[in-house]
């Protein structure tokens, strides 16, 4: 398997069991209710990100970098998505997200991108099997 079909399918499985995790803490996506097809969909999107993200660092990032700069910048990406989506409307929290003081975003989407990032880069790129 391709290291592209590697990062995607970590990725996707990763994202899925956090959304899934995390769904008690959504009021609503537009309006109805968060249902495994909602959660689908957002663990493709999720997926896709962070295969766009490990291509993007792996190519102007040296490596010692690398894992530093997926995380910063996975949580910066959801940070931007969170507080545009809670702006429009799209989904909104439930009073028990714990919300991160400052960014006013809720703190499980807020690191989401940027930890899952880092592990399947670890797990693709730098974990040794013996």
């Amino acid at each position: 398997m391709n290291i592209s079909a590697q990062i995607f399918l970590w990725a996707l499985v990763l994202n899925f069991v956090w959304e899934v995790a995390h769904s008690r803490l959504y009021a609503h996506f537009w309006g109805g209710p968060i249902g495994y097809l909602i959660l689908i969909g957002a663990a493709v999107l999720d997926g896709l990100a962070i295969l766009a993200m490990i291509y993007l660092v792996r190519r102007l990032f040296p490596d010692k970098y690398r894992l530093g700069v997926l995380v910063v910048g996975g949580i910066g990406v959801a940070v931007v998505v969170e507080r545009v989506a809670t702006a429009l409307g799209l989904w909104e929290y439930r009073p028990a997200m714990p919300i991160v003081p400052v960014l006013n975003t809720g703190l499980t989407p807020t690191v989401q991108l940027g930890l899952l990032a880092g592990v399947v880069f670890w797990i693709v790129f730098k974990r040794r099997v013996v």
